[in-house]
């Protein structure tokens, strides 16, 4: 949510909204995402609408922010009336703004906006998490009875909003052509989980018991489409026995007496909860489907067999049993069929076996070592130059000759490309060897030209930082072209979220000294001494002052650098240099300072964490060392990265209007292809396409949707806990002042008998 606040906060820094590159299209952004559950999300959405300057809603500023607020929304929907100023009489000295009544010719613009708040006050909780002191149940009659004062046209804007995933379909005159359309469309990709269309049953029928009247045809068609859109979608869900069940009760009055009880049974005890405390209850109500023996009460059996709870299993098996017994053969047999059969082809995971882990054996490797370099044919050079990667093994004096000789060779004749790691390894390994053993075998330039594709890898930067530091090198003798791409990669990688690679990029940088400018060595230096800094309490002010110093020189390394510090795992560092990231824009060129903040911004949407490379080998002992060599202790945060670097970018508002163009289109990007995919309010399906090996869906998408969702009716149902509570006390207080009423005689009477 902090990535998405992030976003809207850009675009409500918009100086001029109107101009904005498909200012239509975010508009509507605006106007749908006003509709969200969540009182922060409507109040960035309004602030942004509201940036408009629309002549007609400014005048009821203050009351549409009071709306948002979920404190002060019950005191201002009283407030803010529906009925229009040409509708009431004139208040005498007050005008129809300060009294909250809107003027016909503002009202079709500022409905617009109110509807929406409204139905996401209505989609809302009202537990902890939503800050409100109004109940559920008063919040929605609140909601009601303004909805109730509606046009019918601003009425029929509520329910297209409130059910638009089927209004493709409602406006079909025929309804059986309806019925058919909503199957022929089913997408099994794209499917609204369960609780989503019983949170959408619940919502028709509260409207449809308190404003059926405004769109009593509408609201039929409504239920009707989602009840064919529950009919043909078949997997098994949690949750879809009670929302076909809510359905059926919704429908009573197409069915007969007995279906009215049957259905009524059903839907309480699918309602009931299955706990210890609860059970028999369930139990009992499903008993008493024993009394009516039909399809209905068959399928309802079967599927309470798939609760988690053994308790229920058994007892619900003989309840089958009595209805096989007491129903025709020829209506209890094809259900029991289907089931056997349907049960045959349901998916299941395979379990993926677990594998025993490797143990290095040393004694085994020292034999095997030795055996190479003592005998007498002559072995490659590949397999005697794996002795490198076990440094506890010592080649006995008299066959080091033979040893030094195969690493020479292999170093000249080695080749590396920048997707094999492990020709890449033991290149590393033969530098570093070598640079020990006989340093003037190792050529500079040729190790540059070998690794120079490979610089975002820790074992070549360490490789080339070695040489560098042992070899008396002078760089300005080197070839050009080789340092000055050294030089760039080594700035790109002051960017990157693993601290090891922003060191020897550093030091590397402060090795090529005399290849720079003066300005360039001092920012290096300062660089390098605030990247070798420890992070922690006590020495993180050094590190925020040398990164300070950085804003007295803005160009491309400073800013490079600072992205990179973000991703340091030390809060007290974040928004300090948030700060200076935004002195440095004020400072540097936008052509010189724009492209690398729209890189970083359009790399953090697909970036994810370093996966750990392997290296081809067969021999634990070798892949143990890699891994060991080449690990990233880090694991960076980019998400958090992203959130920081577009909270950054609202306080540059000057940027914000001259680059409106890239930044809408990062905006509608980010929106429409990432936070539509994951915010369950805005965009529920599930896939549930079975593929192969897999599961179908992402449950987890909907975890935290459904618990709001869940939270009104827990606090209704606590809210109706207590007040049975309150009129019992109530009901033992009253008899007992009606006992001292009565004449002592009586009382003791009546106390003697208690």
């Amino acid at each position: 949510m902090r990535l998405f606040l992030a976003h809207f906060n850009v675009m409500a820094a918009m100086a001029n909204p109107k101009s904005v590159h498909r200012e239509p299209e975010i508009r509507k952004i605006y106007e749908e995402f006003l509709c969200h559950r969540s009182s922060v999300v409507q109040k960035i959405c309004l602030d942004c609408l509201l940036n408009y300057k629309m002549k007609d809603v400014e005048p009821y500023r203050d009351s549409l922010y009071a709306l948002v607020d979920d404190k002060t929304f019950r005191n201002h929907l009283i407030m803010f009336t529906i009925t229009s100023e040409d509708e009431q009489p004139e208040a005498s000295g007050k005008d129809s703004v300060s009294t909250g009544r809107l003027k016909s010719e503002h009202r079709p613009m500022v409905m617009r906006l109110v509807l929406r708040i409204v139905y996401g006050k209505m989609l809302g909780g009202s537990g902890p998490k939503s800050g409100s002191k109004s109940s559920g149940s008063v919040r929605r009659a609140m909601i009601l009875r303004f909805l109730a004062g509606c046009k019918p046209e601003e009425f029929d804007i509520f329910l297209d909003m409130a059910f638009k995933i089927v209004l493709p379909f409602i406006s079909i005159e025929s309804p059986l052509d309806m019925v058919h359309q909503v199957s022929d469309n089913i997408d099994l990709e794209q499917v609204i989980p369960p609780k989503r269309l019983l949170s959408l049953m619940n919502l028709a029928d509260i409207v449809l018991s308190h404003c059926g009247s405004l769109a009593m045809d509408k609201l039929l068609r409504i239920i009707l489409c989602l009840g064919s859109y529950v009919k043909n979608n078949r997997p098994v869900f949690e949750c879809i026995r009670t929302l076909s069940s809510h359905i059926l009760t919704l429908l009573n009055p197409l069915h007969s007496d007995q279906e009215v009880t049957i259905f009524d049974l059903i839907h309480q005890a699918e309602t009931t909860e299955t706990s210890l405390q609860s059970y028999r209850d369930k139990l009992n109500l499903i008993q008493k489907l024993e009394t009516y023996p039909c399809t209905a009460s068959l399928k309802y059996m079967f599927g309470v067999l798939y609760v988690n709870f053994s308790l229920l299993w058994k007892p619900v098996c003989g309840n089958i049993v009595s209805l096989g017994d007491t129903m025709d053969v020829k209506e209890f047999w094809p259900e029991y069929m289907r089931m056997l059969s349907e049960l045959k082809t349901i998916h299941t995971t395979p379990i993926t076996p677990r594998f025993g882990s490797h143990f290095r054996k040393q004694n085994n490797l020292l034999a095997h070592m030795t055996s190479l370099l003592t005998s007498s044919q002559s072995a490659t050079d590949d397999i005697i130059c794996t002795i490198l990667i076990a440094p506890h093994v010592n080649a006995p004096p008299h066959l080091l000759s033979k040893l030094h000789g195969a690493l020479k060779r292999k170093l000249r004749s080695h080749d590396v490309s920048s997707d094999d790691q492990t020709q890449l390894y033991v290149y590393t390994l033969l530098v570093e060897t070598m640079l020990r053993i006989d340093p003037g075998e190792v050529k500079f330039e040729a190790i540059l030209e070998v690794l120079s594709s490979s610089l975002n890898e820790v074992c070549a930067l360490r490789t080339i930082d070695l040489c560098l530091s042992v070899l008396e090198i002078d760089v300005s003798s080197v070839n050009q072209a080789l340092t000055s791409e050294l030089k760039r990669l080594c700035v790109d990688n002051l960017t990157s979220p693993y601290s090891q690679i922003r060191t020897l990029s550093s030091h590397i940088l402060t090795l090529l000294n005399p290849l720079h400018s003066d300005q360039e060595v001092t920012i290096f230096d300062l660089i390098h001494q605030a990247e070798t800094t420890e992070t922690s309490l006590q020495s993180y002010r050094d590190k925020l002052n040398l990164i300070q110093k950085l804003e007295t020189y803005p160009c491309t390394a400073s800013l490079k650098y600072m992205f990179g510090v973000l991703y340091v795992n030390f809060s007290l560092l974040w928004k300090p240099v948030c700060g200076n990231i935004v002195s440095l824009g004020d400072t540097m060129e936008v052509k010189e300072f724009w492209p690398e903040y729209m890189r970083m911004l359009s790399e953090l949407k697909t970036v994810g964490n370093r996966t750990e490379t392997s290296i081809d080998s067969d021999l634990p002992f070798i892949t143990d060392h890699y891994t060991h060599l080449t690990a990233l202790n880090d694991k960076p945060d980019h998400c958090n990265v992203r959130v920081l670097l577009w909270e950054t970018l609202a306080q540059m508002k000057k940027l914000i209007g001259q680059k409106n163009r890239d930044l809408a289109v990062l905006f509608l990007e980010y929106v429409n292809q990432e936070f539509r995919s994951s915010d369950a309010e805005m965009a529920r399906v599930w896939n549930i396409r079975v593929n192969e090996g897999g599961d179908g869906g992402s449950e987890g998408e909907e975890e935290d949707s459904e618990e709001e969702e869940n939270e009104e009716d827990e606090e209704d149902k606590t809210e109706n806990d207590e007040q049975a509570s309150k009129n019992k006390r109530g009901g033992k207080k009253r008899k007992l002042a009606d006992d001292t009423k009565k004449s002592p005689k009586k009382r003791k009477s009546s106390l003697t008998n208690r």
